[in-house]
């Protein structure tokens, strides 16, 4: 019968500090024998979402929790009921990112922090962790660490259970040197803080010298502070094999080598995942310790990260009407009105098809958001003097719609897109199906980059940040970061580490050693000290996460604060914030994720258009230039393309001398033959000669529409 579990791991996603991803992690618990696993990465919840749908797999109760740095206030009056809400927490959509961000002043220098793991135990407890986390990045000074204040903790503390006192913590510290009673204090601050049964007191033990004293001074210290302890791991890595890899994490972390960085470095090659037979046998003295790493476990409620109550931001129904759907319908009528002159049978049909789709699968929330985001961007556009308030937004919108989404009149008349449905005829199956609807339709908007930017910052004005935020993205190691930081780890020479990257044309460095013996001036080294290491290393750090990034424009909106989902950080982008989830885990959570693109084509035409405006003082209608002048036609066809988008490479070069376009069809025809894939088995050529004449027939009769 199993008699632990560990409550206290890291995985890759505690970014240059944890040394196995969470496919090792799961996979070695699972062999191990564990029931349950505790995730509690450092500063960060990105990894909670994929630790669920492994662990599951594994027949393991998962827990997602956080290690974080703790710091008490200076007042000490952090418990008393009175301290503060952290600025912007009181959840109003409206709230400016401006003023909704907590103040950076607080004592952190005061106080050396503590280090405190918080685990989710309620699905209420796992809402409180991604706010505590936000607030830690939000109110810390961008050049250190994130900091967890104690009044940050008010009325945030339920459905958590609270390890503290780690080894690395301030008040082991204390203990370690002596000052029992402040130790035994601080561990009586924690349980009011949380409440009894809520904290629990970490013994760990690896094999390091003090181990032994500093556990049997903390049990005692737990003892007379009333709160029981608890057996942990530590663990940061899966298996002792990995210790090496994370001694050169640790040197890249702190921009050092091997040599110089023994403080830093672990102590020893203990700090993997261990079996209860060893964890029993170390923690003989404190069985109590072991048992409730159990009794932890079976309190944490199971639940997926990935099912949490996200939903769409609902906008506001004016007065007049009684749904989202009357109101939307409302405005595209009229939007067709202007457009169209009157409505006809035609556009009408089109429209009542589309609006039962919409109807059907419950997204007029979902296209009013995207029209208040339009019109936002053309708030944006009125600034800058690109429109004015009174054109329409149909005639002038400030960005283009990309991909199927140009299909929907609906999105034509809510300045979406600028392509005319009803003129070609384009199908709604592939962007609005009439069966089932498996994911969030995408859409894809391409705003000139001064547009953008400020759209942006206007998102987040409008939203507010906590409930709002940009897609993060996570980097990752190929061949030319591992061969550079690595290399340095290990001291090897500047000049040969700059030269084998310029060199090395492989991605992967699991292809590092064939890269060496490919290069002459490497191809010696391959078994020579240090450069063995680095090949062998090397192979180890091929696609690890670097950290968090942001996304180019992929931005989630939500109704109910995002904050409760998934935490929230500043980006390096002064003005901007980042979710802690990236594309694939916000599809997960099916995110509504909007991507404001930027597009180069869009401000020069932009520019263009005002260039002519100022000289003629008439501005063109882009939507209703000729589609049909032969003049144009003759030009793409003639090659003559550098520098226009999308047909300007060379292969688009080559076909679309070859396919002669006469028509926009034409020109989207070329356009999508030149796609990654069209071209195999010679497919352009024959779909060309078949366009000019030759004879075919159809594999299957549905291929005939």
């Amino acid at each position: 019968m199993n008699q632990y579990v560990e409550l206290h791991a890291m995985s890759w996603y505690s970014f240059m500090e944890g040394a196995s991803s969470i496919d090792e992690m799961v996979a070695r618990a699972h062999e191990l024998g564990y029931t349950a696993l505790a995730l509690a990465d450092r500063h960060n919840l990105t990894g909670a979402i994929e630790f669920a749908d492994t662990a599951e797999e594994f027949g393991i109760k998962p827990i997602i929790g956080v290690t974080l740095n703790f710091q008490w206030d200076g007042n000490h009056k952090d418990t008393d009921g009175k301290a503060h809400q952290p600025a912007g927490s009181d959840r109003n959509a409206n709230t400016s990112a401006k003023s909704s961000t907590p103040d950076a002043d607080s004592p952190s220098q005061q106080h050396h922090p503590e280090t405190i793991t918080m685990l989710a135990e309620t699905e209420q407890g796992y809402a409180n962790i991604a706010n505590l986390v936000t607030f830690s990045h939000i109110a810390a000074d961008k050049r250190t660490e994130p900091v967890l204040h104690a009044r940050y903790l008010r009325d945030r503390a339920d459905g958590i259970i609270a390890l503290v006192a780690a080894p690395e913590s301030r008040t082991s510290q204390m203990l370690m040197e002596g000052q029992f009673e402040q130790a035994t204090q601080s561990l009586r601050r924690f349980k009011k803080l949380f409440g009894p049964g809520c904290v629990f007191a970490e013994l760990q033990r690896h094999y390091v010298h003090g181990d032994t004293l500093r556990n049997r001074r903390l049990h005692q210290a737990a003892e007379l502070a009333d709160i029981p302890t608890v057996a942990t791991g530590g663990a940061v890595y899966h298996d002792r094999s990995s210790s090496r890899l994370h001694d050169v994490l640790t040197a890249i972390r702190h921009n050092l080598t091997l040599e110089t960085s023994h403080v830093q470095r672990k102590a020893n090659s203990r700090y993997g995942l261990r079996s209860p037979d060893e964890m029993r046998h170390l923690f003989r003295q404190y069985p109590d310790a072991l048992a409730n790493s159990l009794a932890i476990a079976d309190r944490c409620m199971s639940f997926n990260v990935a099912r949490v109550n996200y939903s769409f931001p609902q906008e506001p129904v004016p007065p007049g009407f009684a749904t989202q759907q009357e109101h939307l319908e409302t405005l595209c009528i009229e939007a067709a009105k202007r457009r169209y002159g009157q409505i006809t049978e035609k556009v009408q049909a089109r429209l009542d098809r589309e609006f039962a789709l919409i109807d059907k699968h419950g997204l007029a929330g979902f296209f009013l958001l995207y029209n208040r985001v339009i019109e936002l961007a053309r708030d944006v556009a009125i600034e800058l003097g690109h429109t004015s308030r009174e054109i329409p937004l149909e005639e002038r919108p400030p960005g283009r719609g990309r991909g199927s989404s140009v299909a929907m009149l609906v999105g034509t008349l809510m300045g979406l897109s600028h392509i005319d449905p009803m003129e070609y005829d384009l199908p709604l199956e592939r962007f609005l199906p009439d069966d089932t609807l498996v994911n969030t339709p995408d859409i894809d908007l391409d705003f000139p980059r001064d547009i953008r930017e400020k759209l942006i910052l206007r998102v987040f004005d409008e939203f507010g940040w906590d409930h709002a935020a940009l897609t993060a993205m996570i980097p990752t190691y190929r061949i030319k970061g591992v061969i550079r930081d690595v290399g340095k780890v290990l001291g090897l020479p500047k000049h040969q580490l700059d030269a084998l990257a310029r060199r090395s044309e492989a991605r992967s460095a699991l292809n590092l050693r064939d890269e060496m013996l490919a290069n002459p001036a490497f191809r010696e080294k391959v078994n020579s000290p240090g450069w063995r290491d680095l090949i062998e290393v090397g192979s180890q750090m091929q696609g690890f996460p670097k950290g968090l990034a942001q996304h180019p424009g992929g931005m989630i909106i939500s109704s109910k604060p995002l904050i409760d989902i998934t935490p929230v950080q500043p980006s390096a982008i002064e003005g901007r914030y980042i979710c802690q989830w990236d594309k694939d885990t916000g599809d997960r959570a099916k995110f509504l994720k909007i991507d404001f693109l930027a597009l180069g084509a869009l401000s020069q035409m932009q520019e263009c258009l005002q260039l002519i405006a100022d000289r003629t003082g008439k501005y063109i209608d882009i939507s209703r230039v000729d589609l049909k002048d032969q003049d144009v036609y003759r030009d793409l066809g003639s090659g003559d393309t550098v520098g226009i988008f999308q047909v300007e490479s060379a292969a688009q070069m080559q076909t679309i001398t070859r396919l002669q376009p006469k028509s926009l069809y034409d020109l989207a025809l070329e356009v999508a033959a030149v796609r990654p894939g069209v071209g195999a088995n010679n497919g352009v050529a024959e779909f060309i000669r078949r366009r000019n004449g030759q004879q075919w027939s159809y594999d299957h009769p549905l291929e005939e529409k």
